[in-house]
């Protein structure tokens, strides 16, 4: 799921997600949230995150969202995810490798 948000004729945020299927039912998996810096503070990814859950939920009866974030200046964003509900998960971890290391070693 792709979104966008303009302002007369330029965009000044997005996000895109996919949905996943789990043991619990379908699950939204939130990649990315991004807003201008000039409209940033002004609900733009509040109004973006609304519409992508409510969409989710009408089209695909999803039942949990995931995301990943990190903890930049003044904790943000993490601190936006956290006052709109979103809790951290301690036995999850972010895990990265090199692709041709990955197929090397399979």
């Amino acid at each position: 799921m792709f979104l966008v948000a303009k302002d007369k004729e330029a965009v000044i945020g997005f996000t895109f997600s996919y949905v996943k299927p789990w043991a619990d039912g379908n699950q939204l998996m939130v990649e990315e949230i991004s807003v201008d810096e000039r409209y940033r503070r002004q609900g733009v990814a509040k109004k973006l995150l609304l519409t992508l859950l409510k969409k989710a939920k009408r089209a695909y009866k999803v039942t949990c969202v995931n995301g990943a974030t990190y903890l930049g200046e003044n904790n943000m964003p993490f601190s936006w995810y956290e006052r709109i509900g979103f809790e951290k998960v301690d036995d999850l971890f972010l895990i990265q490798g090199k692709t041709d290391d990955i197929i090397s070693k399979l």
